[in-house]
């Protein structure tokens, strides 16, 4: 037999960890036959980054966010571009657009995940090549 069960139910199985508070915080699905085994994988990746100028004449406007918010999306890793005033998720067409980078900004572009060497090398091309135009 199985029973919707709320944090209660699992805290004698959670480290007193904040992440694994949090997480209990949830309501689970807990087969009453079963042990429960709860847990938080850390995380092993270490971010890469690289500088790169914006080439384009027209900066970072709806094209060029479009194709590389897409072209970014295609990666699992957190894709961030960073100006000297913000920083923008990489994989949102929206907040590259509001950012309104103008040609010639400097920006770094920090890759974070599973695929980050890829995403990055593929990034860094792309601005370089003037992201379409």
């Amino acid at each position: 037999s199985a029973r919707w069960g709320t944090a209660a139910d699992i805290a004698p199985f959670v480290d007193p960890v904040p992440s694994c508070q949090r997480m209990a915080a949830s309501c689970f699905f807990i087969p009453l036959d079963q042990h429960i085994v709860v847990g938080i994988q850390k995380k092993e990746t270490s971010m890469v980054s690289e500088k790169v100028t914006l080439v384009n004449p027209q900066g970072l406007h709806m094209r060029p966010a479009g194709l590389f918010a897409s072209t970014m999306g295609k990666f699992a890793c957190d894709v961030t571009v960073v100006t000297p005033e913000k920083e923008v998720n990489g994989k949102s067409p929206m907040a590259l657009m509001a950012a309104g980078i103008p040609c010639g900004t400097e920006v770094e572009i920090r890759c974070d995940g599973a695929d980050e060497a890829d995403a990055l090398t593929t990034a860094i091309e792309l601005i370089k090549s003037g992201l379409g135009e």
